[in-house]
């Protein structure tokens, strides 16, 4: 019997071969958003902020709204690829992107206020 092969639940093969249809995937609305979340408890204002794992931009994007400046951490180069392109496509000045993960984030020690990890799929290593 031939097994059906999909992409449901793999969002590791998005997130590695397709950054375009994961960003799409990625912009279905939610009902609470981290950043709404977070807002309630802590004020971004005149804030820098890291968002680890930061894909395509869009929470890095969000998070613009409210802070100061927005460094978008991620490993993948076709996915800051893709932030850098949105940011520029959108007017977005206050972020920028660069190549890291959680255990490695180019960041000079005190020089952001706070760090999130909205999807964090950089935390997982990948498969030997």
């Amino acid at each position: 019997m031939n097994e059906v092969k999909t992409i449901e639940n793999r969002w590791d093969i998005l997130y590695h071969d397709y950054p375009e249809v994961y960003d799409r995937f990625a912009k279905v609305k939610k009902k609470h958003g981290i950043t709404e979340v977070l807002l309630e408890m802590f004020s971004l204002r005149e804030k820098k902020v890291a968002d680890v794992g930061s894909g395509t931009g869009l929470s890095t994007f969000n998070l613009a709204k409210y802070a100061q400046h927005v460094i978008g951490i991620e490993p993948e180069d076709s996915m800051r690829d893709l932030a850098v392109k949105n940011a520029k496509k959108r007017h977005i000045e206050n972020v920028e992107f660069r190549k890291g993960t959680a255990e490695n984030m180019p960041l000079n020690d005190d020089s952001v206020d706070v760090v999130v990890a909205v999807t964090a799929a950089s935390l997982y290593k990948r498969g030997t």
